[in-house]
């Protein structure tokens, strides 16, 4: 295990494998969309690998490849959603008074992990976990205490 040292920042992102997922929908989906081009019976039915195809290498692949979470000895930043209109959410340590993981509900109304941040100006701020940041939230939680943010459950 490497030790910690004041100065050191770690990036968390998806996994190269997982990221690539997304490229490798839409190369098969643009052949399989090619393949059926090709033959004038099915002509119509491309479309649908076509959309699938700008879809997925359009939209979702630039997103994987860009969702990060840095953590450095100052803040914690993450950047997640589309490559259009990315979202931006951390904040500076010395300004938090500490973090209350919690939960909090979707857009859909599903349950998802979340963090009370409480600032020492008496704001609270909600940041709802992306996948990225549940997947490494066990690192990210050490980290973040090593640096002196206190959490609560």
């Amino acid at each position: 295990m490497q030790e910690i040292t004041p100065t050191t920042t770690e990036v968390f992102s998806f996994s190269l494998t997982i990221a690539l997922i997304p490229v490798a929908v839409s190369v098969i989906c643009a052949v399989l969309g090619i393949l059926c081009f090709r033959k004038r019976e099915v002509r119509r039915l491309s479309l649908f690998p076509f959309a699938i195809a700008i879809i997925a290498g359009g939209l979702f692949a630039p997103a994987m490849l860009s969702d990060r979470i840095v953590v450095s000895p100052r803040e914690i930043a993450t950047t997640t959603g589309f490559w259009f209109a990315p979202t931006h959410e951390g904040f500076v340590y010395e300004d938090v008074g500490g973090v209350h993981v919690t939960t909090s509900r979707d857009p859909k109304g599903r349950f998802c992990p979340a963090w009370e941040v409480h600032y020492r100006d008496g704001r609270v701020h909600l940041i709802q976990l992306s996948d990225l940041w549940v997947r490494h939230s066990e690192r990210i939680t050490t980290l973040l205490q090593s640096y002196g943010v206190s959490f609560s459950r």
